[in-house]
Parts: C-alpha cells; sequence; structure tokens
C-alpha cells in the first residue's frame, strides 16, 4: 500500500487506503465475494509483512 495516491494509470488494489478500497468496492459491485491478499510477496521479513497486514486491516478494510 502506497502512503500517496497512485497516477491515473495505476494498477488495481496499488495506492493509497481510499484508492485501494474502492478498488474492493468496484470488485464487489460486479459480484466478487472473495478475496485472497498475499502480504508475503511484498516481504520475506515477518515483521515487516505482519505492519502490512495491520495496515491494511486499520486504514483500507474500514473504508469498504
Amino acid at each position: 500500500m502506497l502512503k500517496q495516491a497512485a497516477g491515473p494509470d495505476r494498477l488495481p488494489f496499488v495506492g493509497d487506503a481510499d484508492q485501494i478500497a474502492g478498488d474492493i468496492r468496484q470488485y464487489q459491485d460486479m459480484g466478487v465475494t472473495s478475496m485472497i491478499w498475499d502480504f508475503l510477496r511484498q516481504t520475506d521479513d515477518l515483521d515487516s509483512m505482519l505492519g502490512l497486514m495491520e495496515d491494511f486491516s486499520t486504514q483500507v478494510w474500514p473504508k469498504v
């Protein structure tokens, strides 16, 4: 998750918390009911991965 918003040509699920939450809502609107998030691909450090998971749960998920 980036701290700042990504540009207009960004990929889905890349950007700040608002953009990622918006992407999740768009997929929900299309009928998607389950998603799998792979935090391990972003780092091989356990503490960093847990930090990413916490950021997602506190910054992104409440906006969905």
